[in-house]
This record gives C-alpha cells, sequence and structure tokens, in this order.
C-alpha cells in the first residue's frame, strides 16, 4: 500500500502540476492499495491540482471505481452528451461540459474531449493501457474516416432527465490503439511511470491530437489490426478502400474467377475488401453458363442480398449460343464480355445491343497484330467494345502500353483488366510483371477512364492481397 504522501509524489514526478486540467482513465486494482482508498486516491490528485484545476472523467461505462466516484460526487458536472457523458469536479467542469448535446460528433469539435486539448489538459491512464483512451476517437471523428457511423444513445443526467441523440461518426467496435503507445513515447509527449504497481501515463492531450492526425493523414489505417483474422479490423478496412475509390473515375470491379471458387467464399471476399460489383465468369471451378439455370438464378440472388451487384458475365470461350439476353435483362446484367475473335455473324450479338446489353470483346488469346485486325473488323464503327487484357500481350511478346496502347489501341479500350503477366507466360502481382500495368492505369486516369477497371487474375492470387497491390499502384501515380 502506497501512503497518500507517496502517491502525491508520484504525480508530480509524472508532470501533473497545480491547475492542470486531467482527464483520467484508471484501474484502481492495478495500484495495489492506497491510503484511504480510492476516495483517498481522488482527493490527492484534487488536493494536488488545487482551486485552479480540474479533474474529469469519463462516465458512461464501465470505467472502474474511481470514475463512479467522481461521477457520484456532489461537486460533479457531467457534460450533457448521451452515451459519452464525462464528469467533472474543478475550475472548468462547467465549461467543459457545456454544450456536449450539440456537438456533431462524441468525441469531436466542441466536446469535452476537444476542449480539454485545447485547454492545455492532460490525458492520465493509471493501470490501463491506450485501449482506454477516448481522446484518440477525437483523431478519428475529425478526419470522419469511412469505417465509423451513426448512432443513437441515451443517458440520464443527474438530475434524472432522460436524453437522446443521435450521433454522427461513432467509433465502432475493435481498433488497435494498444499500437501507438511506441509512437507516443518516441514523440516525447507521454512520461510513463508508476503509481504503486500501476503502469501509469501522462500524455498532452493536444500534442498527442496533433501527432496522431498528422499520421492519420498519412495512413487511414494507423488504429486498425493488422490481424487478418480479425473481422473489425477486416470490416474497416474495407470501408477504407471503398472511401479511396470514390476518389477514381473508373468503377473498380472483379471476376468470379479472382474472388473464389464457392459463392459464399466469393461474398465473403469481396465483403472484407470492399469491392461492391462482380463478373461472372467462373464459379464451381465451371463457366457460370454451364451451370443451371435455376444454379444461375440462385447465385445471382444470393449476391444481391449481399449488396453486391453483378455488372456482367465474361464468356471465357468461344462456343457461345446468344441465348441468355433476357436472362440478363431480367437480372439487371449490363454487360457481356467475350474472347476476341472471328465471328462470321455479329447479328447473334444484336438482341443483348437491343436491350441495353455492352457486348465486349477481350483480348484473351491473340497477339497484337491479331488483335488490330480482329479490331477492325469487328469493333471499329460497331457498338461492340474492346475489354483490353495487357497480360495477354505480354504472353505474345508485347509491350503493352509501349508497343499496344499508345500506337494502336488508345482508342478503343472500354474496359481494362488489371492483370499482370510476365514474359515467360505467368501473371504475376501488380507491378512486379511486364504488363505495364503502372503505366496504362496512369493514363488512364488521365483520360478520367470512367470505364470498368476489372480484376481478372485466375483463383490462385488472393483478392485481398490484390486489392492492397491496388491502392499502393494508385497511390504511386
Amino acid at each position: 500500500m502506497i501512503t497518500r504522501k507517496e502517491l502525491k509524489t508520484s504525480f508530480i514526478d509524472l508532470g501533473i502540476t497545480r491547475g492542470d486540467i486531467v482527464l483520467l482513465h484508471s484501474s484502481f486494482s492495478s495500484i495495489g492499495g492506497v491510503e484511504g482508498g480510492p476516495q483517498g486516491f481522488i482527493d490527492t490528485l484534487l488536493e494536488l491540482l488545487g482551486e485552479n484545476g480540474t479533474l474529469a472523467t469519463p462516465a458512461f461505462g464501465e470505467f472502474g471505481v474511481l470514475s463512479d466516484l467522481i461521477s457520484q460526487d456532489e461537486r460533479s458536472i457531467w457534460s450533457d452528451g448521451p452515451g459519452v457523458h464525462i464528469a467533472a469536479i474543478g475550475k472548468d467542469a462547467a465549461f467543459l461540459c457545456r454544450d456536449h448535446i450539440h456537438c456533431l460528433s462524441p468525441r469531436g469539435a466542441g466536446s469535452p474531449y476537444t476542449k480539454i486539448a485545447e485547454s492545455g489538459g492532460k490525458i492520465m491512464l493509471v493501470g490501463v493501457d491506450q485501449d482506454r483512451n477516448t481522446t484518440i476517437h477525437s483523431v478519428e471523428e475529425a478526419h470522419r474516416l469511412p469505417y465509423l457511423t451513426t448512432k443513437r444513445k441515451r443517458m440520464k443526467t443527474k438530475s434524472g432527465k432522460v436524453l437522446e441523440k443521435e450521433w454522427r461518426y461513432c467509433s465502432g467496435p475493435h481498433r488497435d490503439f494498444i499500437g501507438i503507445d511506441p509512437l507516443l513515447a518516441r514523440s516525447g509527449i507521454m512520461t510513463k511511470g508508476t503509481i504503486g504497481r500501476a503502469i501509469t501515463r501522462v500524455i498532452q492531450s493536444s500534442d498527442m491530437i496533433r501527432i496522431l492526425s498528422h499520421e492519420v493523414e498519412k495512413d487511414p489505417a494507423l488504429f486498425l489490426s493488422d490481424n487478418p483474422n480479425c473481422a473489425d479490423g477486416r470490416m474497416q478496412r474495407a470501408a477504407l478502400f471503398k472511401q479511396r475509390l470514390k476518389e477514381e473515375s473508373f468503377n473498380l470491379v472483379t471476376t468470379s474467377s479472382c474472388s473464389g471458387v464457392f459463392t459464399d467464399e466469393i461474398i465473403n471476399n469481396l465483403t472484407d475488401t470492399g469491392i461492391e460489383t462482380i463478373e461472372l465468369d467462373i464459379i464451381k471451378d465451371r463457366p457460370f453458363l454451364q451451370l443451371s439455370e435455376s444454379e444461375r438464378e440462385r447465385i445471382i440472388e444470393d449476391f444481391r442480398a449481399a449488396g453486391i451487384r453483378v455488372s456482367g458475365l465474361r464468356i471465357p470461350y468461344l462456343d457461345f449460343r446468344p441465348c441468355y439476353s433476357a436472362e440478363m435483362v431480367n437480372f439487371g446484367i449490363s454487360s457481356l464480355t467475350l474472347p476476341l475473335a472471328h465471328y462470321p455473324d455479329l447479328n447473334i450479338f444484336a438482341p443483348y445491343l437491343e436491350q441495353g446489353v455492352s457486348v465486349f470483346f477481350e483480348n484473351t488469346h491473340t497477339d497484337l497484330n491479331t488483335t488490330l485486325f480482329l479490331i477492325n473488323h469487328h469493333i471499329k464503327n460497331t457498338e461492340i467494345k474492346f475489354a483490353f487484357n495487357p497480360a495477354t500481350l505480354v504472353f505474345t511478346g508485347t509491350k503493352p502500353f509501349l508497343e499496344g496502347y499508345i500506337p494502336h489501341l488508345r482508342k478503343f479500350i472500354d474496359k481494362l483488366y488489371l492483370n499482370d503477366g510476365s514474359n515467360n507466360g505467368h501473371y504475376s502481382p501488380l507491378m512486379e510483371g511486364n504488363a505495364e500495368i503502372r503505366e496504362l492505369v496512369s493514363i488512364l486516369r488521365c483520360r478520367n477512364f470512367d470505364g470498368d477497371t476489372t480484376f481478372g487474375y485466375p483463383s490462385n492470387f488472393k483478392l485481398s492481397e490484390i486489392s492492397e497491390q491496388f491502392i499502393k499502384l494508385l497511390d504511386s501515380i
């Protein structure tokens, strides 16, 4: 057990001084005993802070006995922020707690948490880690990170009045706040010591917000878990991915063959990565159109139920029969992609075109000369469009950008397959092959290309890794 004199010395050693505003997060049991118990801890801290100081604590959940005592103290004032309120004792308590309910977000501008920072306040973590540091949420909310949500909260005030509020930019489930502790330690804004047995941190609140804001501008996933098996982390990263894609003019699509084998697996992979549109080619290791009509209908309904839009069909073989136009229209499928080849009669595609379905020919097997010949005969001056697969040109010995796009293909590309490949005839991760993917994406961005940009890799590539590589590609140009 530590005496109150020893406790006061510990506070001073940690940088707490007279007149400070302190936001306390604590686990009293971690200390190992204090003279006078929990109330002795509070009284000693208030005595040190003096008549010009203020002690505050979150008061809306299970924050421990010290928070409970501060909340119940007859001197304390509560903020009127349903579900996120604080309790405070001291000179600035009324100022910190005033008008919380009028804030847009729980811990954002105008909230007690930002007022503490703006007033030069400090955060004290006694026997708890950064996971309990609620002011980190102020950084998330200030940047309106896309994984934050809207929530309605209720509270009963000290006087018994019930308040209700809909908050914007509320924090979601698990994040990796403990991972920022080394950053704060290196920055010099955090003092670390002990109170009894409890590891204790004291942090300059405004400096923390400034440093973390700078870091989150560079990496919006700063606070997210890197654990691939953490469902919350995957969901939050998917939200970041969707938000990032809103900055682009193109539509990002993935083929079913690039996304998994079975429908449930494909849905999970798209949900985890944040991709919302799929083009159907191979499912259950079979071409989609070789499945029964009832299977096709069930699969499309499963995607719809999961919030995934089916944008088109990609036929991986030449034996195509023009009997699916009505089915496609019924399911809202807007495009049909087939191999670029010699078709004796292009009128077989008329039923699709007449019903508003876009027909694309993809250079799946042809070299550059054959591709150009077929474009001139089947695409140029027709309603049929060209889907460019750069990996195919690599496999046939051609540089897709320098020898394909620049001199010949730039006027014809309406869809781009994001497939990288090597001269040895094998697919490669994005930007690791010879398909000049970076150059192609860069020049199409300059044109505000608004067509589909589609992951078309075979199933031995992981969709999550392709998505990560693609964001790195976008950020590099």
